[in-house]
């Protein structure tokens, strides 16, 4: 076989010549804002807007933002509620020249600190239930429902900054570091425009589409929903964090909103499907974030007309590859490269590996990235030069088949998925390391029940130490996203390594079951009620048993079980509980 004829004939299909005449996210919304300025661009649980006032809320914001000094090449920081105004943020950053950067106000203070610092955002856009989180950030910020009369004072007439599409930023996504530090990822507005034209294309999004934006804008799927509607003519519903951790209340917004697209990571696809609901004709699925696992394919396929699977990491924006899931027959591939995408599978010494013979990914084409926000060490060895185009090392071990798709099989480091996050297992181990007693430490995804995965630390202690479980989960709580924190937490007499010196993650052995010390004396239930509660919980958390006074976090706890917990004291118990109320409480 010809191998390099091969990956020729791959990636020659990938090639559109889309027009330059608009290259920008916002330059690509704004025709659509002329073509149809009357139909509704965004919706929440009380707004609705229509694609001209979609247009004027994001060139008040632009003006003011330009009023501030804010201009092209600039980055501006993102902390607010998610609701319709959402994309008008976005929309009026991008007018205004800048690129945008989402801060996530479930994030660590310290971690939002350094993002702040890490990217030297030159404006911070929050509401006032932020307020007392950005005043820690050093960076001038204005606090939208304090300004809201300065904004619509700067006035709607059109602006769009001369940008660069091949170098000026659209936004920059946090993703985790394997140093301890996350890392943030510089998308530039042709790689963005490139990606938003391939999905209008496939899977398609029309006029008479609607998808309900449910993802953080830390989590780059975000892109889909905030802007693939808007540039297609369609509308999408926002819904609120609370909303969206509640499958029984996303259930009912997909009624409520009449959406026709749904996107989600197979972790919350899990969720959703076990919850009941009639799907609406014709509706169309995305999962993304994380391998989609085959006994999730029926249940998804019974509730929609055709399924997406789609991969690729931040670094090469978004989504890089996909294919349309038929059945649940046969291995679960990620597909083909999208528009403009060319992919490579490389042994250890950089050549081109045949069909069927496992290498490294590398993702080269018109998605890939600038690189890491002021991290060029980083950079160079993540992104390289292969067959005279810039590439990017995705550190993912997959083969190519005879007919040209891509068989995805797992990670060459120490980098996994979880809950369609990526995470840096070294970023964990790091943070747990610091902590009083700990002299090393290890973390593992553990998969000891089908379909539930778990974060578990392994820790060496100092000598003659005993670390203090509870401590060090509220020490690392405060520097890791709540996704990263570990489940369980362990101490553990030695490590493994294999012979190459390499530490062995798969020779720990599962937690034990027992309840961990929490720091809370133990309360056993009494009434059949609390029986059963702590029944539920002891299932969901793989624990022997729970005290009335026991926090569900502190035992390991995290969004996705919630979930979980929820969904059961709903069908065993009769009692409605939103995921809002359980958080609360």
């Amino acid at each position: 076989m010809d191998i390099e004829k091969f990956y020729d004939e791959v990636n020659r299909k990938t090639v559109r010549d889309y027009p330059t005449s608009t290259s920008s996210l916002h330059g690509m919304i704004s025709d659509q804002c002329i073509k149809t300025p009357n139909n509704v661009a965004v919706v929440d649980a009380s707004v609705s807007l229509s694609y001209s006032e979609l247009d004027a809320k994001s060139s008040q914001l632009a003006n003011y933002l330009r009023s501030l000094g804010v201009g092209t090449g600039d980055l501006v920081g993102v902390c607010c509620d998610r609701n319709a105004e959402t994309p008008c943020l976005l929309l009026g950053i991008m007018k205004s020249g800048a690129g945008y950067v989402p801060l996530d106000p479930d994030y660590p203070v310290d971690r939002l600190i350094f993002m702040v610092e890490n990217s030297q955002v030159k404006h911070v856009i929050g509401n006032e239930n932020q307020r007392s989180l950005l005043e820690q950030f050093n960076a001038p910020f204005t606090i939208m429902e304090e300004a809201s009369n300065k904004v619509v004072a700067a006035g709607a007439q059109p602006v769009e900054a001369a940008i660069n599409p091949a170098k000026d930023i659209a936004y920059v996504i946090y993703t985790s570091g394997s140093t301890g530090k996350p890392k943030g990822v510089q998308v530039q507005h042709s790689a963005a425009t490139n990606y938003v034209r391939s999905m209008l294309e496939e899977p398609g999004f029309t006029e008479r589409d609607r998808i309900l934006a449910t993802t953080t804008l830390s989590f780059d799927i975000s892109i889909f929903e905030m802007f693939v509607p808007l540039v297609a003519g369609g509308s999408l519903a926002v819904v609120s964090r609370e909303t969206a951790k509640d499958t029984s209340a996303l259930v009912a917004a997909i009624e409520q909103f009449e959406v026709t697209y749904l996107q989600a990571t197979p972790a919350m696809w899990r969720m959703i499907v076990e919850t009941e609901f009639d799907s609406r004709p014709g509706m169309k699925f995305i999962t993304a974030g994380e391998p989609l696992s085959r006994d999730l394919i029926r249940p998804m396929l019974n509730h929609c007309s055709e399924l997406w699977n789609y991969y690729g990491p931040t670094e090469t924006t978004v989504f890089s590859t996909g294919t349309r899931v038929h059945s649940d027959q046969g291995r679960i591939l990620i597909g083909t490269p999208i528009a403009n995408t060319q992919v490579y599978v490389v042994d250890e010494k950089g050549e081109l590996c045949p069909p069927e013979q496992p290498g490294e990914l590398l993702i080269a084409g018109d998605g890939v990235t600038l690189g890491y926000q002021n991290r060029p060490e980083l950079n160079e060895k993540s992104f390289i030069t292969f067959q005279g185009e810039r590439a990017y090392r995705t550190g993912d071990l997959a083969q190519m088949t005879l007919d040209g798709q891509i068989d995805h099989l797992g990670r060459i480091d120490n980098q996994i998925k979880f809950n369609g996050h990526r995470v840096e297992l070294g970023e964990i181990d790091a943070a747990m390391a610091m902590q009083p007693g700990v002299r090393q430490a290890a973390t593992v995804l553990r998969e000891d029940r089908p379909g539930d995965k778990r974060l578990v630390g392994y820790l060496l202690a100092q000598a003659d130490a005993q670390p203090n479980i509870a401590r060090i989960r509220d020490a690392i709580s405060k520097q890791l996203p709540d996704y990263m924190v570990p489940n369980a937490i362990v101490v553990v007499d030695a490590f493994h390594y294999t012979p190459s010196g390499k530490l062995d993650r798969k020779a720990f052995s599962p937690p034990s079951t027992e309840r961990p010390d929490v720091g809370v004396e133990f309360v056993a239930p009494k009434t059949d009620r609390e029986i059963l509660l702590t029944g539920i919980w002891s299932d969901v958390l793989q624990i022997d048993s729970v005290g009335m006074q026991d926090n569900f976090f502190d035992l390991g706890g995290n969004s996705i079980r919630a979930v979980k917990v929820v969904a059961r004291v709903k069908s065993e118990l009769g009692v409605d509980v939103t995921g809002a109320e359980f958080f609360d409480n």
